[in-house]
C-alpha cells in the first residue's frame, strides 16, 4: 500500500507542476498579445494617437531603429512604437492598434521621417515627418517615398559610430571605441516576453507532460 501510494505521489507531484505551469504560460502569452493601449489611446478615424506616457509593454521589443537623434523601439505583436532621442530620454509613444486586430508590424526611419507598415493590411503604410503624423501614403506614393526609406531605413547606428541594440530588454548604447553603456534600463522580467518562444515550449511540454501522466499513471 504504501508501495502504491509512492509510486503515485511522484507523478501527482509532476502533474500539478505541469499544470501549473500551462496555465501560467497561457496567461504570460495572452498578456504578451494584449494591448491596453486598444481602450486608454485608441485610434481614431485611422489615425495614429501620439501620446507621452512611459509604460512599459510586456512584450517582445524589435531591434533599435536609429535616424536622427531618434531612436524608435517597436513592439511589433502589439502595434506600439516608443520614441526616444539618443541619450536615452522617452519623448513619446505611437499607437497604431485597435480592438478590431492585432498583428505584425514593422517600421524604417530615415532622418526626420518614420514609416509603419501593418503587415495585416500591407496597403497600409503611415507616414510621420518631424514627430508627427502626417497622412497614409497612397500606392503612388508608397513605391517612391516608401521604397526608397525602405532601403537604407534599418540602422541601428547614428552618425556618430555609436551603435544601438537590444541586450535582454536593455536598450544599450556601444561608441567606436568598444565601450558600452545601459541606455535604456528596463525591468528584468520584462525578460519573461522578451524571449516569447520560451513561453509557447514551455506551455507545450507542460500539456505533453499531461497527456503522458494521463496516459500511463491515471
Amino acid at each position: 500500500m504504501a508501495k502504491t501510494r509512492a509510486k503515485r505521489y511522484v507523478p501527482d507531484v509532476v502533474g500539478k507542476v505541469a499544470l501549473v505551469t500551462l496555465i501560467v504560460s497561457f496567461i504570460l502569452g495572452a498578456i504578451s498579445i494584449t494591448s491596453f493601449e486598444d481602450w486608454l489611446h485608441p485610434m481614431r478615424d485611422g489615425v495614429p494617437t501620439i501620446f507621452r506616457r512611459d509604460s512599459e509593454y510586456w512584450s517582445e521589443a524589435e531591434a533599435p531603429i536609429v535616424a536622427e537623434n531618434r531612436l524608435y523601439l517597436l513592439f511589433n505583436t502589439l502595434n506600439i512604437v516608443k520614441v526616444y532621442d539618443l541619450q536615452g530620454n522617452y519623448q513619446y509613444t505611437i499607437n497604431f492598434s485597435n480592438r478590431r486586430r492585432n498583428g505584425l508590424s514593422s517600421l524604417c526611419a530615415q532622418g526626420d521621417e518614420m514609416y509603419y507598415r501593418d503587415t495585416w493590411d500591407k496597403s497600409e503604410i503611415y507616414y510621420f515627418k518631424d514627430d508627427q503624423f502626417v497622412k497614409m501614403l497612397t500606392d503612388d506614393e508608397q513605391s517612391v517615398l516608401y521604397d526608397t526609406a525602405w532601403q537604407n531605413g534599418f540602422r541601428h547606428d547614428d552618425d556618430d559610430g555609436n551603435t544601438y541594440y537590444l541586450s535582454g530588454v536593455n536598450i544599450m548604447k556601444q561608441t567606436p571605441d568598444g565601450t558600452q553603456t545601459v541606455l535604456v534600463a528596463r525591468p528584468f522580467l520584462l525578460n519573461l516576453f522578451q524571449t516569447r518562444g520560451l513561453l509557447w515550449a514551455f506551455g507545450f511540454l507542460a500539456m505533453v507532460t499531461l497527456l503522458v501522466l494521463q496516459e500511463y499513471f491515471y
